[in-house]
């Protein structure tokens, strides 16, 4: 796993990572999020999404997303495959 150029490697590292960053409050700009559908090969959903969250609430301090990725199916389940969020630094 990368996440803003650092790299992460096996289980334990990706499982730290994940903590470190719910250590955090994410507040999520729901009024202006875009969100982008096509269909791609075999039934599946390529899915853009962009919009703005802030962190621990601070309002005054937006930053900027887009996250793709790719819903398939199997055995008539959904499950998601090949995300990538993208955190845009000012």
């Amino acid at each position: 796993m990368s996440y803003q150029r650092n790299r992460c490697k096996g289980l334990d590292a990706i499982r730290a990572h994940y903590s470190a960053i719910a250590a955090q409050q994410l507040v999520f700009d729901t009024a202006n999020l875009v969100v982008d559908v096509q269909q791609s090969y075999g039934g599946c959903m390529v899915i853009f999404v962009s919009g703005q969250f802030m962190l621990n609430g601070n309002s005054d301090k937006r930053m900027l997303f887009g996250e793709t990725f790719t819903l398939a199916q199997e055995q008539g389940q959904w499950y998601i495959r090949d995300d990538i969020f993208k955190v845009f630094m000012a």
